[in-house]
Formats: structure tokens, C-alpha cells, sequence
């Protein structure tokens, strides 16, 4: 059976998550663990963690993931809901999170650009690197490993339509 050319495959997400890792070992911080999921958030097509990451983080990037598929939007929202007072109490699913770090993978060749085909969870750091910074490290990563995911589908459908 052929795959879907928007599939995230084993080897793409495996590739990603690589690179979300080396991506982190470049600042030094602390260590992280990532999960990438399909449009089936129950069955991590990923996930690898670094060594020294506490246990915790393993299970809250897989959360992260679930959260951004389950819900559509990056988790930075949800995090940036609670600072407003606001609870999650009400979702009823104790896998939901509102921690960032969870960003939706949207596929690229789709025109309309809403079409999500996955997400990838990050965990293990603390909030943000500086005080000024806009975005907690958590987010920042996951953003560039669904970017990388991006890249990555588009190289492997240009390299199989020559």
C-alpha cells in the first residue's frame, strides 16, 4: 500500500525528533523528552528523551501532543487561558494539558493550510530561557520540530515526483 504523501512516517518523525534534540543540546538547558503523533494522538508514532530528563517529562510530552490534536491549537494556548484565571477542569479528559509545549503539524500541500496531520510535544524545560523572551522553551522547540516535520514532507514528495 502506498503512503500518503502527508503521512508523518516513522522515519520522518524519527529524523524530527533527532533534530528537535540536537536543536536543544546547542543552549544547554535542561534535558527534554519529545513525542510525535499522527492524527491518532493515542499511538505515539515517537517519542525519544534525553538522558537525565525526568521521568515526568516523558508522560507530558505525550500529553502535550494529545492536547494540540485533541483540541486543534498549539498548548500555549490553553497555558496562556489559565494565566487568566480560567480552568480546564470542565474537558473532562485527564490526558488534556495546559502546559506548552504541544504544537499541531498542519499539512503543507494542503492550499487552505488547516488540514492537521500531527503534533509534537515537548517537556523538560522551564518555562523561558530569559525573562524578555515571548515564547517558553517548551513551545519553542516543539514549534521547530513541526517546522522541521514540514520541511522534511515536502523534501521526500519533491525527491518522489523527479
Amino acid at each position: 500500500m502506498k503512503r500518503n504523501q502527508k503521512e508523518i512516517t516513522l522515519e520522518l518523525a524519527l529524523k524530527a525528533a533527532i533534530e528537535i534534540i540536537e536543536q536543544a543540546k546547542k543552549d544547554g538547558g535542561e534535558p527534554i523528552a519529545i513525542t510525535i503523533v499522527g492524527v491518532n494522538p493515542n499511538v505515539p508514532i515517537v517519542t525519544l528523551a534525553m538522558d537525565g530528563v525526568l521521568p515526568i517529562s516523558a508522560k507530558l510530552c505525550w500529553q502535550k501532543a494529545y492536547t494540540a490534536i485533541m483540541t486543534k491549537v498549539d498548548t500555549i494556548y490553553w497555558a496562556r487561558w489559565q494565566e487568566k484565571g480560567k480552568s480546564m477542569i470542565n474537558f473532562c479528559d485527564p490526558d488534556i494539558t495546559g502546559f506548552a509545549g504541544g504544537v499541531v503539524i498542519y499539512n503543507p500541500f494542503d492550499p487552505k493550510g488547516i488540514e492537521i496531520i500531527g503534533a509534537v510535544g515537548v517537556s523538560g524545560r522551564s518555562g523561558y530561557r530569559k525573562p524578555e523572551d515571548k515564547l517558553p522553551q517548551d513551545h519553542e522547540l516543539a514549534q521547530y520540530g513541526a517546522v522541521t516535520l514540514q520541511k522534511m514532507l515536502i523534501s521526500t514528495r519533491s525527491k518522489t515526483a523527479h
